[in-house]
Protein backbone atom coordinates (compact mmCIF):
# COMPACT_ATOMS: atom_id res chain seq x y z
CA UNK A 1 0.00 0.00 0.00
CA UNK A 2 1.38 3.38 -1.13
CA UNK A 3 0.81 6.44 1.43
CA UNK A 4 -0.08 9.34 -0.84
CA UNK A 5 -0.26 12.11 1.89
CA UNK A 6 -1.96 13.70 4.29
CA UNK A 7 -5.72 15.47 3.63
CA UNK A 8 -7.10 17.09 6.18
CA UNK A 9 -10.38 15.36 7.70
CA UNK A 10 -12.85 18.05 6.11
CA UNK A 11 -11.12 17.56 3.04
CA UNK A 12 -11.04 13.96 3.25
CA UNK A 13 -14.80 13.94 4.18
CA UNK A 14 -15.93 16.73 1.23
CA UNK A 15 -14.14 14.59 -1.45
CA UNK A 16 -16.09 11.26 0.12
CA UNK A 17 -19.12 12.87 -0.51
CA UNK A 18 -18.24 13.79 -4.21
CA UNK A 19 -17.78 9.98 -4.90
CA UNK A 20 -21.02 9.09 -2.77
CA UNK A 21 -22.94 11.11 -4.92
CA UNK A 22 -21.65 10.19 -7.91
CA UNK A 23 -22.09 7.02 -7.60
CA UNK A 24 -25.69 7.96 -6.71
CA UNK A 25 -26.14 9.69 -9.70
CA UNK A 26 -24.39 7.11 -12.14
CA UNK A 27 -26.65 4.37 -10.28
CA UNK A 28 -29.65 6.38 -10.42
CA UNK A 29 -28.93 6.84 -14.28
CA UNK A 30 -28.74 3.29 -15.04
CA UNK A 31 -31.88 2.80 -13.50
CA UNK A 32 -33.66 5.33 -15.56
CA UNK A 33 -32.75 3.81 -18.29
CA UNK A 34 -33.82 0.19 -17.37
CA UNK A 35 -37.22 1.52 -16.39
CA UNK A 36 -37.33 3.43 -20.16
CA UNK A 37 -36.40 0.37 -21.56
CA UNK A 38 -39.81 -1.62 -20.60
CA UNK A 39 -42.82 -0.97 -21.42
CA UNK A 40 -45.45 0.34 -19.49
CA UNK A 41 -49.26 0.78 -18.88
CA UNK A 42 -52.11 2.33 -16.60
CA UNK A 43 -54.17 0.28 -14.43
CA UNK A 44 -56.62 0.77 -11.59
CA UNK A 45 -56.11 -0.66 -8.30
CA UNK A 46 -58.46 -0.25 -5.37
CA UNK A 47 -56.99 1.90 -2.20
CA UNK A 48 -59.14 1.79 0.68
CA UNK A 49 -61.88 2.07 -1.61
CA UNK A 50 -61.03 4.32 -4.30
CA UNK A 51 -60.36 3.74 -7.96
CA UNK A 52 -56.29 4.61 -8.15
CA UNK A 53 -54.60 5.02 -11.17
CA UNK A 54 -51.15 3.23 -11.35
CA UNK A 55 -48.47 2.46 -13.97
CA UNK A 56 -47.88 -0.97 -14.19
CA UNK A 57 -43.77 -2.41 -15.29
CA UNK A 58 -44.26 -6.23 -16.07
CA UNK A 59 -41.34 -8.49 -15.36
CA UNK A 60 -41.28 -12.68 -16.59
CA UNK A 61 -42.14 -13.23 -13.14
CA UNK A 62 -42.83 -10.22 -11.11
CA UNK A 63 -44.71 -6.73 -11.78
CA UNK A 64 -44.02 -3.49 -10.41
CA UNK A 65 -46.58 -0.48 -9.51
CA UNK A 66 -46.34 2.82 -8.77
CA UNK A 67 -49.61 5.26 -8.27
CA UNK A 68 -50.31 8.43 -5.38
CA UNK A 69 -53.16 8.78 -3.41
CA UNK A 70 -53.25 11.68 -1.76
CA UNK A 71 -49.61 13.09 -0.56
CA UNK A 72 -48.39 9.19 -0.28
CA UNK A 73 -46.86 7.28 -2.67
CA UNK A 74 -47.30 3.21 -3.22
CA UNK A 75 -45.30 0.81 -4.95
CA UNK A 76 -46.44 -2.52 -4.89
CA UNK A 77 -43.02 -4.97 -5.70
CA UNK A 78 -44.87 -7.88 -6.59
CA UNK A 79 -42.25 -11.15 -6.90
CA UNK A 80 -41.90 -14.61 -7.41
CA UNK A 81 -45.45 -15.74 -9.16
CA UNK A 82 -47.37 -13.34 -7.96
CA UNK A 83 -51.24 -12.69 -8.48
CA UNK A 84 -52.58 -10.54 -11.38
CA UNK A 85 -52.45 -6.69 -10.56
CA UNK A 86 -55.73 -6.74 -11.39
CA UNK A 87 -56.63 -9.13 -8.47
CA UNK A 88 -54.92 -6.68 -6.07
CA UNK A 89 -56.86 -4.47 -3.68
CA UNK A 90 -55.12 -2.66 -0.73
CA UNK A 91 -57.13 -2.06 2.52
CA UNK A 92 -55.56 0.35 5.60
CA UNK A 93 -54.54 -1.53 8.46
CA UNK A 94 -55.03 0.34 11.53
CA UNK A 95 -53.86 -2.43 13.92
CA UNK A 96 -51.12 -4.58 12.79
CA UNK A 97 -51.30 -7.38 16.25
CA UNK A 98 -53.43 -9.53 14.93
CA UNK A 99 -51.52 -10.20 11.28
CA UNK A 100 -48.51 -10.51 13.45
CA UNK A 101 -50.25 -13.46 15.77
CA UNK A 102 -51.48 -15.06 12.56
CA UNK A 103 -47.82 -14.56 11.44
CA UNK A 104 -46.17 -15.93 14.79
CA UNK A 105 -48.70 -19.12 14.92
CA UNK A 106 -47.58 -19.99 11.25
CA UNK A 107 -44.57 -19.92 12.16
CA UNK A 108 -45.01 -22.05 15.11
CA UNK A 109 -46.55 -24.30 13.25
CA UNK A 110 -44.21 -24.86 10.61
CA UNK A 111 -41.10 -25.41 13.17
CA UNK A 112 -43.42 -28.11 14.59
CA UNK A 113 -43.81 -25.50 18.09
CA UNK A 114 -47.63 -26.27 19.44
Amino acid sequence: MEYAGYLPPDEFWAMDDRMDQEIRTGALQRQNAAFSALTSRRITITVDGAAIDFTLWRGTNSWLAAGMTGTFGIVIDAQRNPPQPQAVSLTRVTDVEPLLHARRAALKALRGEA
